[in-house]
């Protein structure tokens, strides 16, 4: 075999490999979006368990949000709950 034609033999392995590669991405895409759906679904069938209607469900994010500020701050002042309550007290 000359060294042309090792030459053109490795080309072409290396497009190849390059097909392969970017198909492999593509399908990581792919299996990446399907679970943050169904991720998304996950939590959404969370949510419609803890807070079945559409009251309870902003009720719920609102507190939430709440607890999320106030952790916020806490860990802005070195772990001070701004609530009066300790940080592992939820309910």
């Amino acid at each position: 075999m000359t060294t042309n034609e090792q030459l053109h033999r490795i080309d072409s392995d290396i497009a190849r490999y390059q097909g392969k590669v970017k198909t492999l991405q593509n399908k990581i895409m792919q299996l990446g979006e399907k679970k943050k759906k169904l991720q998304e679904r996950a939590l959404l069938e969370q949510l419609s368990e803890l807070a079945p209607d559409y009251a309870q469900a902003e009720q719920l994010l609102v507190r939430l949000k709440a607890e999320q500020q106030r952790n916020s701050m806490a860990d802005r002042d070195g772990g001070v709950s701004h609530d009066g309550v300790g940080q592992q007290d939820h309910g």
